[in-house]
């Protein structure tokens, strides 16, 4: 038994599609040569890979040195900051010592004050010494 299409391969034929079949062969022949190869890649994975450790050891330099910076910096406030602390310790002190001084100048004033008054009252409520005549002879 035959079929209609073994009798009849011309009537089947699509002229068009062997046009386009054509057409893909060539531009995969002319797109297969650009193509990476297994070696081109690798080589090109190696060459990433270089670059990026080059450029990773660039940064972590930078970094380091920055670091670096920012501890001098950090150590120069730490510095300032204690000789400002001892500054205002020093002028707190100062102002400690002052009223200390004040205080007491207050209480010696004080007291010198009450003295005067208690010896001014006393010779006010002193009873006066009466002059006693003698008798008359």
């Amino acid at each position: 038994m035959t079929h209609e299409n073994d009798t009849q391969p011309a009537a089947n034929y699509d002229a068009d599609m062997d046009h386009r079949m054509t057409m893909l062969e060539a531009k995969w022949d002319a797109i297969l040569p650009t193509l990476a190869t297994k070696s081109d890649v690798a080589e090109l994975r190696t060459e990433l890979r270089t670059e990026m450790q080059k450029g990773f050891g660039e940064v972590r330099a930078e970094v380091h040195k920055e670091i670096g910076g920012m501890r001098t910096e950090i150590q120069e406030v730490r510095t300032e900051i204690h000789r400002e602390v001892g500054q205002v310790r020093a002028e707190i002190q100062k102002g400690i010592n002052e009223t200390q001084r004040w205080m007491i100048a207050t209480v010696i004033g004080l007291f010198i004050g009450f003295a005067g008054l208690f010896l001014a009252m006393t010779n006010t409520l002193r009873p006066q010494a009466v002059a006693v005549s003698a008798p008359a002879r």
